[in-house]
């Protein structure tokens, strides 16, 4: 067999070091875990924003590295468990930004959505290549069956041909539901955007009139009411979802971590340029809660 011929997976710690690791679990728990107030806007954006350039980078490296042939199946499959994890995440960016709809989330929204749509069009095409080629895909084929790969916690080899086809199951359902998603953030915004009351900068109010507080009608009324509803479950279903993906995906990643480590050479846990800036990135938030917890230990979040 191919695996025999395997002297170990070549390290690869700009990928799957513990400082890359680090920032997807900090990254993810605390998303999954700050309630959403007014006081944690800016930590929640803070971590938000780490999670599409964290994601973007690392995605952008495995499949550079894809590309030269110096990716391997194992540091794929760390990679892609990484992503699909924050995937929830940017849906949940993308229903806080919409939903908002505050000036000073618009041109972040439109940033956002751009680079989220970028990194789709790049991870779900590489990850279905990835699994349809399992066998013999990146630069060591001969190890390819050594590698197991840990979803909901169960164990499996990663080149079965039923594990690679429910994989490519799931990355399909995925898309799916983002589509979905998205499609249903928007059409809430524009139910809410329609029935909300007009805003007090001065632009409804040349003639000197107020502004009506109260919807026109009752067909708005009704409206205004289901899509607050509509929000409401929105909002709930986004932090299950977040904390269902947060401890799944990091359980997951660590698991596979832990499975593939007899087979890994030395050198994984070498910190180089990749993991020190990986951890960097996760000090603006880091310095958001410090500073939240100041506020609150003062007494000035009430």
């Amino acid at each position: 067999m191919a695996a025999t011929s395997c002297t170990g997976i070549i390290s690869n710690p700009d990928l799957a070091g513990i400082g890359i690791r680090l920032n997807f679990y900090v990254t993810v728990l605390l998303t999954a875990l700050i309630p959403q107030k007014e006081y944690t806007d800016e930590l929640l954006d803070s971590l938000y924003l780490n999670a599409i350039f964290y994601g973007l980078a690392l995605l952008i490296t495995a499949l550079v590295q894809t590309i030269q042939r110096q990716l391997d199946l194992y540091h794929a499959i760390i990679v892609m468990q990484v992503i699909l994890s924050l995937q929830f995440l940017h849906g949940f960016g993308m229903r806080r930004y919409i939903l908002a709809n505050k000036k000073e989330f618009r041109i972040k929204m439109k940033l956002t959505i751009a680079i989220q749509i970028l990194s789709l069009l790049i991870f779900y095409p590489w990850s279905f290549y990835m699994w349809i080629n399992a066998p013999r895909f990146g630069a060591q084929p001969e190890c390819n069956d050594l590698v197991k790969f840990v979803l909901v916690f169960y164990t499996f080899q990663a080149t079965v041909l039923w594990a690679r086809y429910l994989c490519m199951t799931i990355l399909a359902m995925t898309t799916f539901a983002l589509l979905c998603n998205l499609i249903v953030i928007f059409a809430v915004y524009k139910v809410h955007k329609v029935v909300q009351p007009p805003s007090d900068d001065g632009s409804d109010n040349e003639k000197g009139n107020e502004p009506s507080l109260e919807p026109a009608n009752k067909t708005k009324t009704l409206a205004k009411k289901m899509g607050t509803k509509i929000i409401r479950l929105l909002t709930t279903i986004a932090w299950a979802l977040s904390i269902l993906s947060a401890v799944v995906g990091v359980a997951n990643t660590e698991l596979t971590v832990h499975r593939n480590y007899p087979n890994v050479q030395a050198g994984e846990g070498a910190w180089g340029f990749g993991q020190i800036v990986s951890v960097i990135f996760i000090l603006p938030s880091v310095i958001e809660i410090l500073v939240t917890l100041d506020k609150w230990r003062s007494g000035e979040l009430g």
